[in-house]
């Protein structure tokens, strides 16, 4: 709100960025990683960073000579409608859907079109259903997980900058919590320590770290940690976002990096 202070701050790109390379991919060629697609049925989860996705996305399809075949929001609980949504894809006949929202939603998106007359129709997905290890769970069979590519809003392990520190990294959290971490570990770890040495600073320059004194050291102060600088602009927006990954899904339900996207 005007004249409140930036008490939120977001170290990947927005919801606007993630949209748009969500097109740029559904339209690039395959041979660059895209899906080669013109028309494109968009779906989204009733949020409202669903809505801004699909939104930016509609915007640079058409941008890219593509056209949105129909528009559809999932409505979960008692009045679901993701069978009405799939039949409407299915008499569109576009030549990919993209859904922005939630993983279960988009897993139950998933399982329909596949179950239900369109099992090799490509399902184009952002956010944290990337590379998610439990996707073919969700989605209910391995083989229904397929033909899913998706957009995780944070950079691959692989792609990181300094690779020592990653490694250290990646060995530490194993040993804390017997399991590797994920691309989205690495931010979560980066978002904590900005925020550690914010709190060192404001007691370094003799002040009381208060929510008011951190969060003003984190607007004013850079940060490099693992996926890079950190620094933000009058929003509370990373001024240099690490940008994305893109994975696909095969029918065994396991994902593979393909290619890193810039936000």
């Amino acid at each position: 709100p005007k004249g409140a202070p930036i008490a939120f701050f977001r170290l990947p790109a927005t919801d606007d960025a993630l949209g748009k390379a969500a097109a740029d991919v559904a339209t690039a060629p395959t041979s660059s990683h895209g899906l080669n697609a013109r028309a494109v049925f968009v779906v989204d989860d009733g949020t409202a960073s669903g809505a801004a996705q699909v939104a930016a996305f509609g915007q640079e399809l058409k941008a890219k000579g593509g056209n949105v075949a129909g528009h559809a929001t999932l409505t979960p609980g008692a009045q679901d409608n993701t069978q009405v949504t799939v039949s409407a894809i299915v008499d569109a006949y576009p030549d990919l859907v993209f859904y922005a929202g939630g993983v279960a939603a988009g897993a139950e998106l998933r399982s329909t079109l596949s179950l239900t007359g369109a099992p090799q129709l490509p399902l184009l997905t952002v956010g944290p259903a990337a590379a998610d290890p439990d996707w073919s769970k969700t989605v209910g069979l391995a083989a229904a997980s397929a033909y899913t590519t998706a957009i995780l809003p944070a950079p691959d392990l692989t792609t990181l900058p300094d690779a020592t520190a990653t490694k250290t990294f990646a060995m530490a959290y194993q040993t804390a919590y017997n399991v590797g971490p994920t691309s989205l570990s690495a931010l979560a770890y980066d978002a904590a320590m900005d925020e550690i040495a914010a709190i060192k600073s404001v007691i370094a320059a003799g002040k009381t770290p208060t929510r008011a004194t951190v969060r003003a050291a984190v607007a004013a102060t850079k940060y490099t940690g693992l996926t890079g600088a950190i620094a933000f602009d009058q929003n509370g927006d990373n001024t240099a976002p690490p940008g994305f990954a893109l994975y696909s899904c095969d029918i065994k339900g396991n994902w593979s990096f393909q290619t890193s996207v810039k936000a």
